[in-house]
């Protein structure tokens, strides 16, 4: 019964890759987030720093 743990072997590498994988596509997703964050606040004091200069009407 040696064989059932070399077959196990690549069971076990396949599952380490693909929680590797679910890791990775976590990070990315918060990676994402962050960014879209950031360029929301970017926009926004963009869009303040415009409206401060903008000509007042008398």
């Amino acid at each position: 019964m040696i064989w059932i743990p070399i077959l196990s072997i690549p069971l076990a590498l396949s599952l380490v890759k693909l929680g590797a994988a679910i890791t990775l596509a976590k990070v990315l997703a918060v990676a994402l987030q962050v960014a879209l964050a950031l360029l929301v606040i970017a926009v926004g004091a963009l869009a303040w720093i415009h409206l401060g200069r903008t000509p007042k009407t008398r």
